[in-house]
């Protein structure tokens, strides 16, 4: 899934929270994730991310990496880490 989808994804779901917490913002960069986590929250003074995990573990972790794992270790601030729902399958 790819550029215009995947805003729309991420609109939809800001909106839901928008809904929920009274706001939500938004941004869709290009790069490594990790590093484009921890540049967001320095340039915008963010305090608190919060992200998914899918819990790799073994081999997976080893060749796969872990963003998570990555962003706490060297974000500015706090990181909030909950377990990824499963997809169903036949969504992405």
């Amino acid at each position: 899934m790819m550029g215009r989808e995947m805003e729309k994804r991420l609109a939809a779901l800001c909106g839901e929270v928008a809904h929920e917490l009274g706001s939500c913002a938004r941004e869709m960069v290009r790069g490594k994730a990790h590093v484009e986590i921890i540049r967001y929250a320095r340039e915008k003074n963010i305090d608190l991310i919060v992200m998914s995990s899918h819990g790799l573990t073994g081999l997976e972790h080893v060749l796969f990496g872990s963003t998570a794992e990555r962003v706490l270790r060297e974000s500015p601030c706090h990181v909030f880490v909950v377990k990824a729902l499963p997809v169903p399958q036949g969504r992405v």
